[in-house]
């Protein structure tokens, strides 16, 4: 699931006295003029936000002071712990360990208590593993560590629609739309909101159900236009509607993805890789379809969780686009480990 954010602050005008100003660069944004010609701090990496040695230099830019020589150690220290934490979580994943991952939320140190960063990260691999108790479990440790992080509310919130039940459909929702009350509406947090009022189309067949949900995802994409997740999602939704006006905004929408997501598979990027097949699917191009979503499966063998999501939302799409039983199941091919129909 991807985020776009621009975080910059500032002025063009004159800076009031003793008031700093620090440009931060929270995703891949291009930063304004006035912003480029300074030296400012690249957080993109980090999409939860600095933490570690990042948040201690940051801090010191704040206040205008220099790192001694100690604070500069302390924080390539705390740097290369949480590095090192990340790419355990990672490893963890992609070896379908969850015990594991476990075993280091619950084991913890500094660069955990810092930030929500590596504690977001773990519980989100619990969702992709299927283990969604656990995240759940996790993660409400999280929003009382971090009362104020955003995070962990929003996977809180799909892990809770992922378990799939109607209380926890209800619970996910109230989270989402009080974050939306309260300004929140990054494409992260409008992608997971719509994604739940989608399961809720699943069980009510009330169409201003689905309505929402495309309109909450093509909300997120006028925001963030190189946010291709809730792009293509605004694109399948249109096309279950199925009116002439939805559909040529469908064709609309995934033309506009396309153009960020290119053709051919994201080596490492499971999510991106699964977008670009979904395009090819709404397009008619089923063999292309196939293609694309087998490459995303053999970039995350072990995230069944993140396939069944796929494959699901390509048997609703399927079912209005009427492909032939054959190519059908060239697209089912892609996913040999998953049912005919979820």
């Amino acid at each position: 699931m991807g985020t776009a954010r621009v975080r910059n602050a500032g002025t063009t005008g004159e800076r009031p006295e003793g008031v700093l100003f620090v440009p931060v660069r929270m995703d891949n944004s291009k930063l304004p003029t006035f912003a480029r010609n300074r030296v400012f701090l690249d957080f993109s990496s980090y999409p939860d936000g600095p933490n570690g040695g990042e948040l201690l230099r940051l801090l010191h830019s704040i206040t205008g002071k220099p790192l001694s020589p100690e604070a500069a150690h302390f924080a390539a220290q705390q740097d290369a712990i949480a590095k090192e934490q990340a790419e355990e979580i990672g490893a963890a994943i992609r070896n379908k360990d969850p015990e594991l991952l476990l075993e280091l939320f619950d084991t913890g140190g500094l660069a955990w208590e810092t930030s929500s960063a590596l504690g977001c990260k773990a519980a989100e691999g619990m969702i992709k593993l299927g283990r969604n108790e656990d995240a759940i479990r996790m993660l409400e440790t999280l929003e009382t560590r971090f009362p104020r992080a955003i995070r962990p509310r929003q996977l809180r919130a799909l892990a809770l629609a992922r378990r799939g039940q109607d209380a926890d459909l209800r619970k996910a929702q109230r989270i989402l739309g009080a974050l939306y009350e309260a300004g929140e509406r990054d494409p992260e947090t409008l992608g997971i909101y719509g994604r739940t009022w989608m399961d809720r189309y699943s069980k009510s067949a009330d169409r201003s159900d689905l309505e929402q949900s495309r309109d909450l995802y093509a909300e997120a994409f006028e925001k963030a236009t190189d946010d291709y997740y809730t792009g293509v999602n605004a694109a399948s939704k249109s096309v279950l509607l199925g009116t002439a006006a939805d559909l040529a905004r469908a064709s609309d929408y995934a033309a506009r993805v396309q153009k960020i997501v290119g053709t051919e598979p994201h080596a490492g990027d499971y999510w991106m890789t699964a977008t670009v097949g979904e395009v090819f699917l709404l397009m008619k191009n089923y063999s292309e379809a196939a293609r694309l979503y087998a490459a995303a499966v053999a970039t995350a063998r072990s995230e069944k969780a993140s396939h069944e999501s796929t494959w699901k939302q390509a048997c609703r799409l399927m079912d209005k686009l009427n492909p032939s039983g054959g190519e059908r199941s060239l697209v089912l091919s892609a996913f040999p480990h998953l049912p005919d129909h979820l």
